[in-house]
């Protein structure tokens, strides 16, 4: 059994955000674990664990492992239930969490760099239907699902 400490979390963020800085034009890949668009409390959790889990068994200076919040940062304080629930883990400044408004996923698939786990859901919505290709792995009680094609 592996057993995890929420310092360890933290500094995993804390990791996340400062390669995520130093790497914006390097050719490193990318692996975003999404949780789903309603940024729920489960979902958070879910992004958060599943990424640092994964930073911590195969991260390395060749591919970063960062868990993504799927709400814009200036949404997250609407998100009172996750707020709270961060913040009485240590978790409660914003700095250290990497937010869909502060990643430019569409950029990174077109670079080639992006690799995608969803957390809690199971399907992109149609706007993001071209990251589709960077997914690798869902991670949800329903099977992983695909846009129908149009035209």
């Amino acid at each position: 059994m592996c057993a995890i400490t929420v310092v360890e979390i933290v500094e995993t963020c804390i990791f996340a955000r400062l390669l995520m800085q130093a790497i914006a034009s390097a050719s490193q890949k990318i692996h975003v674990v999404l949780g789903n668009v309603s940024c729920d409390l489960d979902s958070t959790v879910c992004a958060l664990v599943y990424g640092y889990f994964q930073h911590s068994r195969h991260g390395s200076s060749a591919e970063l492992y960062v868990p993504v919040l799927n709400i814009r940062r200036a949404d997250y304080a609407l998100r009172t239930d996750v707020t709270h629930v961060l913040g009485r883990c240590g978790l409660g400044d914003s700095s250290l969490l990497t937010f869909r408004s502060d990643i430019d996923l569409h950029l990174l698939q077109s670079s080639g760099r992006l690799k995608l786990t969803l957390v809690d859901w199971h399907m992109l919505p149609e706007d993001d239907s071209v990251l589709d290709d960077a997914l690798v792995e869902v991670i949800d009680h329903r099977p992983r699902a695909r846009p129908d094609k149009k035209g």
